[in-house]
């Protein structure tokens, strides 16, 4: 069985130290964890799986994620309370969606998904407003956000981007500007958007 960490969206073994530590109510353990009376919200959530790329609402009440639906060839976004409850089905299309998270403020989420033939980044609005745009003018996967919100990262071939971004109900978008060009497999960011982690 594995115990979800909350912060990091990883997991560790129940017999790892931090989980039995966690267990006994020791901090900070227990607070790296979602602790759960009983396996029933655990086991309303594993029956969505396979689901990939878990992300939690900075609030931590919700869990976003892309799943396979039974019978689908296609993966999809949904969300669910964090309790295991009030599961919502963001995306229907045919095509991947995938590698979602959510923005600093909980309003809005950015994927990626392959609905016009080639990864592409989109944000969608979930709270104050409604609408999605496409943010890559080419190719783009695994977005980023910066931690205040204002500037959106994301890979493309040999290229690490960057969109600006004007958040409100209906959200602006700069054009993508180019970083850095590098060989890129995959990345992440500090919270003021100015280093970069790389794996080559």
């Amino acid at each position: 069985e594995c115990a979800r960490l909350a912060a990091a969206g990883g997991c560790v073994a129940r017999e790892h130290d931090w989980a039995q530590a966690a267990l006994r109510g020791e901090e900070p353990y227990r607070s790296y964890f979602l602790m759960y009376p009983d396996r029933t919200a655990p086991d309303a959530y594993e029956r969505t799986l396979p689901e990939v790329f878990p992300d939690f609402a900075p609030d931590g009440t919700r869990i976003l994620f892309s799943s396979q639906p039974a019978g689908a060839t296609n993966f999809d976004l949904f969300v669910i309370d964090a309790d295991g409850t009030g599961l919502v089905q963001l995306t229907s299309d045919p095509a991947f969606d995938g590698n979602s998270a959510w923005s600093p403020d909980g309003d809005q989420i950015v994927f990626t998904s392959d609905r016009s033939g080639v990864g592409q980044v989109y944000v969608r609005a979930l709270t104050g407003g409604s609408g999605q745009w496409q943010i890559s003018t080419e190719e783009g996967v695994q977005p980023r956000w910066r931690a205040d919100g204002r500037e959106l990262y994301y890979l493309a071939p040999g290229r690490l981007m960057a969109v600006e971004v004007e958040p409100g109900p209906v959200p602006r978008f700069s054009a993508p500007r180019e970083l850095f060009r590098a060989r890129i497999e995959s990345f992440d960011v500090t919270p003021d958007g100015q280093q970069f982690v790389t794996m080559n």
